[in-house]
């Protein structure tokens, strides 16, 4: 079976809200889990603080993730554009990785951005004014598209901040999840095929159908056995 998919995805905060109706007690982060803050005057600032950040690769298949930026203080206001985001090696070597960043902001206090609204064309201009932010880098695999992999900058709000209601917070990158079956992949770090036959209570039964990605516009379609989706033919 072939779908296209348009990889969304974006890094939030810490804090444990519940899945739907079914509400989990709250998770209190440990002040000293969170690095120090950084002030930044100006777009050297951002940039440099960019650069000691480890860009993550997501798809509606990977496993695993990348923690975001410690808290950038940001006094005044800076504008960063497209251009001035330092690209990972592995993008600038591709032709069908766009070589100009894309910027999201959704829902962040002092933090405007400009352009596209989308992936392809791409926010291109982000204004950051007398607020805290967090900056996660991602590698978005955006296969089938123009491009197959976009490089997106999104803002976060700062460390500690609560997930929204209905998300699930992952300790060890600092985001919160809308899906469990995209926390299940990304923060915990199991398969795809694992986490298809894998709820917030344990895994499903044995025999119920099941489908995971196995590519930015292929999935596999299944049953569920011990746990794994295989194939059911």
């Amino acid at each position: 079976m072939h779908k296209a998919v348009l990889a969304l995805g974006a890094v939030v905060i810490l804090a444990m809200a519940g899945c739907g109706d079914d509400e989990r007690p709250a998770v209190t982060l440990d002040p000293t889990a969170c690095p120090d803050p950084i002030e930044v005057n100006d777009v050297a600032g951002i940039v440099a603080a960019l650069e000691e950040v480890t860009w993550d690769q997501a798809g509606p298949y990977s496993s695993g993730s990348e923690p975001p930026s410690g808290d950038l203080i940001v006094r005044g206001t800076i504008v960063i554009e497209a251009a001035d985001v330092p690209l990972p090696q592995e993008c600038l070597a591709r032709g069908d990785c766009r070589h100009v960043a894309t910027f999201s902001a959704v829902g962040k206090a002092g933090a405007v951005v400009e352009g596209d609204d989308d992936l392809y064309g791409g926010e291109t201009r982000l204004t950051l004014t007398d607020t805290t932010v967090r900056l996660g880098l991602t590698l978005m695999d955006t296969h089938p598209g123009p491009f197959n992999f976009v490089p997106l900058v999104t803002v976060l709000g700062p460390c500690g901040e609560p997930c929204d209601a209905g998300q699930l917070a992952c300790p060890g990158d600092g985001s919160c999840y809308g899906s469990f079956d995209t926390f299940c992949r990304r923060c915990e770090g199991r398969a795809a095929a694992e986490c298809a036959c894998s709820t917030i209570d344990g895994p499903v039964e044995d025999g119920e159908y099941c489908e995971f990605f196995v590519s930015g516009d292929v999935i596999q379609a299944g049953v569920c056995r011990s746990g794994v989706c295989v194939g059911d033919g």
